[in-house]
């Protein structure tokens, strides 16, 4: 439980608390994963797991973060997110990540494990991701609206670029 204090006025509120290892399966179509309170703030103290398991055993997984607002800091050190290559927070590391960080993974691995960690300072949305198992050409199947602006640039690339991919 929370509490805070303004002159006239005390706001109370109960914390989300993350428990265990959520098991989520990834199939052909997209579903998405978000961290606790999405899209509004979450909260401090947390620690969140969750084991995203192909539905095939050749499945491959892929995974965008569409949306990342999570507190940034050197190194982060302080709130974050990471992505294990397994099953577990003992599988090797793929990457760790925070502030407005977007990012797309693919990989050939049957299970990944993401974990949210927040300490008990500033605090952010969190973030969104998507997931599904398939291929990098899979990614392509959502629809991608480009706006020119005169005067600015801007870029674009095939899905995981320069990465080299099947196909």
């Amino acid at each position: 439980m929370h509490f805070q204090y303004y002159k006239c006025l005390l706001l109370f509120y109960l914390g989300v608390n993350c428990s265990g290892v959520t098991e989520l399966t990834a199939y052909s179509k997209i579903q998405y994963l978000t961290t606790p309170n999405y899209p509004h703030f979450y909260t401090s103290h947390l620690s969140c797991s969750w084991l995203i398991k192909s539905g095939s055993r050749s499945g491959k997984l892929y995974l965008d973060v569409r949306d990342s607002d999570i507190e940034y800091s050197v190194g982060c050190m302080k709130d974050y997110a990471e992505l294990y290559l397994g099953t577990d927070r003992k599988a090797d590391i793929f990457s760790r990540w925070c502030g407005g960080t977007r990012r797309k993974f693919y990989t050939y691995h049957a299970s990944l494990f993401i974990h949210f960690h927040s300490d008990a300072s500033l605090t952010g949305r969190g973030f969104q991701l998507s997931y599904y198992m398939g291929s990098p050409s899979a990614a392509c199947r959502e629809k991608t609206s480009l706006t020119a602006v005169r005067h600015e640039w801007q870029d674009f690339s095939s899905p995981f670029y320069p990465t080299v991919y099947e196909g």
